[in-house]
């Protein structure tokens, strides 16, 4: 056999194995009732992050991981309470609303990624802008984009 036509038969084999590899994954992940985390992964995750689904998963009581006498809590009228508990309690309080690159009337100071959400919120008249990297019934990642910097949270109730 010539040293072109195992070659030849490498590359069938190896589009085939594909062509299956990308089957299984077709079959496995588009099931009815498969959950929405298990999408393939060049596919857009704007279903997930739809602005709704983001606001309602933010609503609660928010504890930092990296000062647990931090908290912040998103309330469903809008109201954001960033509470500080150490020795002198201190507690400020402003609004929040979530956003995206696609949502035309909102501006930043920042260029907006087509299908990433952000938080603005605004405390004592200073807008502050975050991007949500990742948010569960549990943890909540956020990414401060004035200055950089992560923000995780755990969530208390």
């Amino acid at each position: 056999m010539s040293e072109i036509a195992m070659k030849t038969r490498a590359v069938i084999l190896l589009v085939m194995i594909l062509i299956l590899a990308v089957g299984a994954l077709w079959i496995v992940y588009k099931q009815p009732g498969a959950p929405a985390d298990m999408l393939l992964p060049f596919e857009s995750t704007e279903e997930i992050r739809e602005v709704q689904d983001v606001r309602t998963s933010l609503l609660g009581l928010w504890q930092s991981n990296g000062d647990v006498q931090f908290t912040r809590e998103f309330t469903a009228n809008g109201a954001i309470i960033d509470t500080y508990g150490g020795p002198e309690h201190a507690e400020v309080s402003g609004t929040w609303e979530v956003f995206t690159a696609e949502d035309t009337s909102f501006t930043a100071p920042f260029p907006l990624q087509s299908g990433d959400t952000y938080i603005r919120v605004v405390i004592d008249g200073g807008g502050y802008h975050y991007r949500v990297d990742s948010v569960s019934a549990t943890s909540l990642e956020l990414v401060y984009m004035d200055r950089g910097g992560v923000l995780s949270f755990t969530k208390v109730r």
